[in-house]
């Protein structure tokens, strides 16, 4: 693919990604403790798969610094809870690449992502008895994980004439 047709894709790609990141803490809340499926993911797993590492660190980067910036959160706690997620996420994937399978990917990717939350809450809040959300956390990172996967191998299917 083009460099500037990949670098448009990726745009395009993180803007859906802003955009469901955004939906979601607005209108799905129907999960334990506040926790979110995690649909952005479906677009830096697209990006991880097709492109890269680089494409998906900077995936990443900008989507939970411009949707935190969107929501004016930026620099504030849930922020940082956010990017400890996403950024321990992200180097899952960058470690996996070319090593596993999306599907493996994505659920390691979601339960390190649960995991680097978890650390940040116990980090401001000094409860470091909250750690006892770890197992349900896996429990509920699984399906999530396994859905995220599924509908970005489903996206990958559909664009593989794309290039």
């Amino acid at each position: 693919m083009k460099p500037l047709k990949k670098e448009i894709f990726t745009a395009l790609l993180c803007a859906f990604a802003i955009l469901l990141n955004i939906l979601e803490g607005q209108f799905l809340h129907f999960l334990p403790y506040g926790l979110k499926i995690g649909l952005a993911n479906i677009f830096a797993l697209v990006v991880w798969d097709k492109y890269g590492r680089k494409e998906v660190i900077l995936l990443n980067l900008l989507r939970v610094v411009l949707a935190a910036l969107l929501k004016g959160t930026l620099f504030a706690i849930p922020f940082w809870i956010s990017f400890s997620g996403v950024a321990l996420a992200t180097l899952t994937l960058v470690l996996l690449y070319k090593k596993a399978t999306l599907l493996f990917a994505s659920l390691l990717a979601a339960i390190m992502h649960n995991f680097g939350q978890l650390l940040m809450v116990m980090y401001f809040y000094h409860q470091a008895n909250i750690a006892v959300l770890l197992p349900p956390l896996v429990l509920i990172a699984v399906p999530c994980g396994l859905l995220t996967a599924w509908i970005a191998s489903e996206i990958l299917k559909r664009i593989t004439g794309y290039d």
